[in-house]
């Protein structure tokens, strides 16, 4: 076997695109076994081109897309969950809070975007004034 430096990189492209695309929390079983296919596809790519003696090896640009789609996958997984951790929930009914509309979990008027948790949309803060 001869081992480039192309053969290791779609090798290694291969085995981050199925790693990635298996850890992805919240992916779908659908994503998870295309990312997996994309992944085993190219390391044995990788292997077959490297137990070529001659020839011409033509990296397909899938390589690079799909482990750039897969690593961008991972990186908003994980860019939510922090976000999701570093907002607290208030208790329900909390005088002022913005509540969300699909899971009902009320929030800082302060907060401002979708909910963190569940990407629904926030009601605008109830008032509490003129209420008795």
């Amino acid at each position: 076997m001869h081992w480039g430096v192309l053969e290791a990189f779609i090798v290694l492209s291969g085995s981050a695109t199925a790693v990635a695309f298996l850890i992805v929390p919240g992916a779908s079983v659908q994503s998870r076994l295309i990312g997996l296919g994309f992944g085993v596809l190219f390391v044995g790519y990788g292997i077959y081109a490297a137990s070529q003696s001659s020839g011409i090896l033509l990296v397909p640009g899938g390589v690079l897309a799909v482990a750039v789609v897969g690593l961008f996958m991972l990186y908003q997984a994980y860019r939510d969950r922090w976000a999701r951790r570093s907002v607290e929930p208030l208790p329900p009914g909390t005088p002022g809070a913005r509540q969300c509309l699909s899971c009902g979990r009320a929030f800082a008027v302060e907060h401002s975007g979708p909910c963190p948790f569940c990407r629904g949309t926030l009601a605008p803060p109830v008032s509490t004034q003129g209420k008795e």
